[in-house]
């Protein structure tokens, strides 16, 4: 069941469409299709193998913002789940109504 609901996020709506692209080289997304076939319709891939195909950026360059990017995300939710819970109080602090 989707976390969202409401006109454009129903309970019944086909969440195969949305995690089609989220699959490991060799795996089979929820369609069915390959996670090959999957991945040439990503467009970060697309863009990847853009800057490889022109010279702007090598497969180490690439391979290096990724795992930065990783390695903040791993450390922003470590962040996330290590920080206590607000106090109730600062519910509707910055809130404008």
């Amino acid at each position: 069941m989707p976390f969202r609901q409401g006109p454009d996020h129903s309970r019944n709506a086909d969440l195969s469409l949305s995690r089609s692209l989220h699959v490991r080289p060799g795996e089979v997304s929820l369609q069915g299709r390959g996670a090959e076939d999957a991945l040439e319709h990503d467009p970060i891939e697309q863009v990847k193998a853009r800057l490889v195909e022109k010279g702007w950026a090598s497969e180490d360059d690439l391979k290096a913002i990724d795992k930065d990017v990783r390695d903040i995300v791993a450390d922003s939710a470590d962040f996330a789940q290590a920080d206590p819970e607000p106090d109730v109080s600062e519910l509707y602090t910055d809130i404008l109504l």
